[in-house]
């Protein structure tokens, strides 16, 4: 994503070392105890446990498809889901969304 490359470039330009998000996914994956989600996952979870469509969610978060689309992306390797319908149930098990 292109505000990722950006964050990575200025990053890497003070001196500090980046993963991109979707590296340090993988690298998280394996260790399911201690699953963060950020601000914004949480809210895509909310939604699409709700049964919204991505182009809804992009609507309603304000965002363009694709992104919604990386970020789910993201869910299922950080939560280690193959679905939507696994992605819900273990979010709801996890006690991720209310």
């Amino acid at each position: 994503m292109p505000e990722e490359i950006i964050e990575g470039i200025y990053t890497v330009a003070s001196g500090k070392r980046f993963l991109s998000e979707e590296a340090d996914l993988l690298l998280k994956k394996g260790n399911k105890t201690m699953i963060e989600l950020t601000r914004r996952e949480r809210e895509l979870l909310k939604l699409i446990s709700e049964g919204h469509t991505s182009i809804e969610i992009a609507d309603k978060m304000c965002l363009g498809f694709e992104t919604i689309r990386s970020y789910r992306k993201n869910l299922h390797l950080k939560l280690g889901a193959h679905n939507t319908a696994e992605l819900t149930k273990m979010a709801i098990d996890m006690k991720l969304i209310g």
